[in-house]
């Protein structure tokens, strides 16, 4: 059984042609015999759940990022050259005009974004593998995700 990934294109040809080099029959399967011969060749079919990371090791691992390093990078540099306010501006988002209504709509949007990229990109839940996929028919956006967005965007 020779087969190469990732097959080109998988969703345009037919299931006879993805079934073929599966060695495999679409309606029968595999026989028990024939499963048991390839669980003895590739290994059993289970995904193996991960530890899951604590949550001050992922609160760390927010800031490894390359501009973190960069703002603490400027902060410092405002420092040596005693600019005072900027590094506090940079470090500490404290700035005479941070509250007037452009930055509040400003600041507003740059959170609301950054909640959503940051929740969309969390790791993975243990065991999310050996959970039901969600229906077909179901909405991607549920009042349950909308609300904790929202709310995560208020906070």
């Amino acid at each position: 059984m020779e087969i190469t990934y990732p097959f080109d294109d998988p969703h345009t040809p037919a299931a006879a042609e993805i079934l073929q080099p599966f060695e495999t029959n679409a309606e029968t399967g595999l026989s028990q015999a024939e499963a048991d011969n390839r669980a003895k060749k590739f290994g059993a079919n289970i995904f193996e759940a991960q530890k899951q990371k604590s949550i001050w090791l992922m609160f760390l691992h927010q800031f490894m990022s390359p501009i973190v390093y960069l703002l603490v990078l400027g902060a410092l540099v405002s420092l040596y050259f005693r600019d005072y306010i900027e590094a506090i501006a940079i470090g500490a988002w404290i700035y005479p005009n941070i509250f007037s209504p452009v930055h509040i709509i400003f600041l507003e949007l740059i959170m609301w974004l950054t909640c959503s990229i940051i929740y969309e990109n969390e790791p993975m839940e243990k065991n999310t593998m050996v959970q039901k996929p969600r229906p077909l028919t179901a909405s991607f956006f549920n009042w349950k995700e909308l609300t904790g967005s929202i709310v995560q965007g208020l906070m």
